[in-house]
């Protein structure tokens, strides 16, 4: 599966939030036209050493994996074509990526792809750099967590007990542990939601963290294991690790811890582009990352 961006259900809740507060009678109803994006900028993943951040980024037909300096300077094409959800090894010499359900690494330069899965995407490094985990799909539908060795060898799932989902795998810093989404097609109010678990490397010791009726995505946990970023609904959002102190940061999607812990990456609609922003979640001080 290829990248897909995440942004545009948050920019339908951005236009109808703007809409309610724009003088609209009250019981008025309120018409949300579709925006019309023609750039977009997603997927942000910090280099090892905090310099560089590799996402996906498209302008009409042309798609690709880029990189840009941490400054907001500097960007380069290194993948042209549909590929999505970079992620950085540890020790920094190479890239995973996902390109029609195929999973490959590569060198940062793009060079020397190599496949190393079939049947999923979203790849995550371990801490160690020794596996990866990403997000697979039986021939139900029912999302399942995949592991397998960097050579691609010794490849185990993670199965889901019932009829949930298990989705976008993202590791512990310790790497003993699974930080994900499941997706409950069928609640007992016949709602569908999407909350946030943890999990051993096994599959076991699992733990909730969310349990609302939002739409919970793309969580990940800080290098110094001491908060978890998540989306929900279109909105940054930062918890401890035992689901705790939760509270909103800002609009946007797709966060990315740094490697020192201080700032996350994010993307946000602005007018009729997805552009990518860093935020300190201490401060609220943001940057602008790519143009």
């Amino acid at each position: 599966m290829s990248y897909r961006p995440r942004w545009r259900t948050g920019a339908l809740l951005l236009l109808a939030a703007l809409a309610s507060g724009c003088g609209a009678e009250l019981g008025a109803p309120i018409e949300i036209q579709p925006i019309r994006i023609v750039a977009a900028d997603g997927a942000p993943a910090w280099s090892p050493d905090g310099t560089r951040i590799a996402y996906f980024h498209s302008v009409g037909s042309v798609n690709g994996i880029s990189l840009v300096d941490t400054a907001g300077v500097v960007t380069q094409q290194i993948l042209g074509g549909d590929w999505g959800y970079p992620d950085w090894s540890p020790d920094g010499t190479r890239l995973a990526i996902s390109k029609g359900n195929i999973i490959y690494t590569a060198q940062p330069t793009g060079a020397d792809l190599q496949a190393i899965a079939t049947g999923g995407y979203r790849p995550r490094w371990s801490p160690s750099g020794s596996e990866l985990a990403f997000q697979s799909f039986d021939s139900t539908g029912t999302g399942r967590i995949a592991i397998v060795s960097r050579d691609g060898t010794r490849l185990r799932l993670l199965v889901p007990s019932g009829i949930e989902s298990w989705r976008e795998p993202d590791w512990s810093p310790d790497g003993t542990r699974l930080l994900h989404v499941r997706y409950f097609p069928y609640w007992p109010d016949s709602s569908s939601r999407d909350d946030i678990f943890v999990v051993d490397s096994t599959g076991h010791s699992e733990q909730r963290l969310t349990q609302d009726f939002s739409v919970n995505a793309t969580p990940t946990w800080s290098p110094d294991g001491q908060w978890i970023a998540w989306s929900k609904g279109g909105t940054i959002w930062i918890m401890k690790p035992d689901g705790t102190e939760a509270h909103a940061l800002i609009y946007g999607d797709e966060p990315a811890w740094s490697p020192d812990s201080r700032r996350i990456a994010f993307s946000q609609v602005t007018g009729n582009v997805v552009r990518l922003y860093a935020i300190d979640p201490a401060t609220l001080r943001m940057r602008q990352l790519t143009r």
